[in-house]
């Protein structure tokens, strides 16, 4: 719509990331899906990490089957929120969700960065938590 030019970006993310999430409820689950991948991404760009952060988990419930929420998840909570124990959840999500994948190339390469984020966390446990 030539309505959606209409307002600036610092604008478009005017409503928390949960009541919209509620209003998208009405939309199919696929169309649910691409909404919170695309709003989820603008936040990230503007730098809006923890507004994005309940867009990610509503994209993994709506999809359990796809490691680029729970990816994501593990970023955030590493990077900004500085849990490395959620981090360490949501990794492991991801590479649950990467076991359900055929084998080839891009599963090998997410596999391998997933890896190696999750060795990562191990590391910055405090000693004696798993």
């Amino acid at each position: 719509p030539s309505s959606w030019g209409a307002q600036s970006p610092s604008s478009w993310g005017a409503q928390s990331p949960s009541s919209w999430g509620a209003q998208s409820g009405k939309l199919p689950r696929a169309q649910r899906i691409v909404l919170c991948q695309r709003y989820a991404a603008l936040l990230k760009r503007a730098d809006r990490y923890a507004e994005a952060a309940p867009l990610w988990e509503q994209w993994a419930r709506l999809a359990p089957g796809d490691p680029a929420p729970c990816i994501e998840l593990a970023k955030y909570y590493e990077w900004h929120a500085a849990d490395p124990a959620l981090a360490g959840e949501w990794a492991g999500n991801a590479m649950l969700c990467l076991s359900h994948w055929p084998k080839g190339w891009m599963r090998d390469e997410a596999w391998a960065d997933v890896q190696h984020r999750l060795e990562r966390l191990q590391r910055k446990q405090p000693q004696g938590r798993p």
